[in-house]
């Protein structure tokens, strides 16, 4: 009997541990990666520590589960590091504000940030920073917009921030670190239709599901593209049936132009030829172009 189960129990395994690694980065990643980087730091091994900087800035925007106030600061202090490492003043500043804006009580640890090293003072000057300005932010029915860890309606506008959409049961539909330059993602602009998806079209242009508002430009762009090629082979086919003619006409008023009746013959042949080719493949490329254009506007609308 137990030799009969094992198949169904190895299949079993096979598909929790299957499963078990589609779930993707959790907070425990993000400590690790930030514990990483802080050591390598501390080292002073910069290969090793913009890794795992890379590594947590990635795990921040995969997280499927809502960060903690300390737990974005630690990963705002590591962004202040490597700013400092490039020699980015301003920006070393703004990572350690946003670090002390969700958590006050936020400080390097003292193997990266000794008594007598620099980052203490801009550390100082950064919790002695005032209060910057904020953008306001929308407020969608059924979502909730955190920022660095905290519901909020307002984005800073000087410094970095992690931005984090959940829906009223407080599951994490889109997560990711912003640099006060950056746009808003199209979740916190549209979360309504971010929570939906992308549309079968999207999906089989490749999005894999993911909400792509790109997907419409796409098929515009696509639609445009085939236009273009359609008025070019109509053109074409024009010249071509225009030449033919010529030729005709000519000979009709002086038949001494055919020297040879069968080259003639036969390069009249080829230009309806290519006229009647080109043509159609213009009406083939305007067929496509109609079809991308129709499916942009479904796609953008729906």
């Amino acid at each position: 009997m137990l030799l009969q189960a094992l198949p169904l129990m190895v299949v079993l395994s096979m598909a929790s541990t299957a499963q078990a690694g589609e779930l993707g980065p959790d907070l425990e990643d993000l400590q690790r990666d930030i514990s990483r980087a802080l050591d390598a730091y501390a080292v002073m091994d910069t290969d090793a520590f913009f890794a795992a900087q890379r590594d947590a800035r990635t795990v921040v925007g995969d997280l499927t589960t809502l960060l903690e106030p300390e737990d974005v600061a630690s990963f705002h202090g590591v962004s202040g590091l490597a700013a400092f490492l490039t020699e980015d003043d301003e920006g070393t500043e703004a990572a350690f504000s946003a670090a002390i804006a969700a958590d006050p009580s936020w400080r390097l640890p003292d193997r990266v940030a000794p008594g007598n090293s620099v980052l203490v003072e801009i550390q100082d000057q950064a919790a002695a920073r005032p209060a910057g300005p904020r953008s306001p932010l929308v407020n969608h029915d059924g979502f909730v917009i955190m920022i660095d860890g905290e519901p909020s309606l307002e984005r800073p506008s000087d410094r970095p921030c992690v931005l984090q959409l959940v829906n009223d049961d407080w599951d994490v539909l889109w997560s990711g670190a912003l640099d006060p330059a950056d746009d808003l993602p199209p979740a916190a602009i549209d979360p309504s239709r971010f929570a939906r998806g992308s549309s079968a079209l999207a999906q089989a242009l490749g999005d894999e599901g993911a909400y792509d508002r790109n997907t419409a430009g796409r098929l515009g762009y696509g639609a445009a593209g085939f236009g273009a090629v359609a008025v070019g082979l109509f053109t074409a086919s024009a010249i071509a049936s225009a030449q033919r003619a010529s030729s005709q006409k000519q000979c009709i008023e002086d038949a001494a132009c055919v020297a040879d009746e069968d080259a003639w013959t036969e390069r009249m042949d080829s230009l309806h030829r290519r006229s009647t080719a080109t043509a159609w493949s213009g009406v083939g490329c305007t067929v496509a172009a109609a079809g991308l254009g129709v499916g942009a506007v479904l796609e953008w609308r729906f």
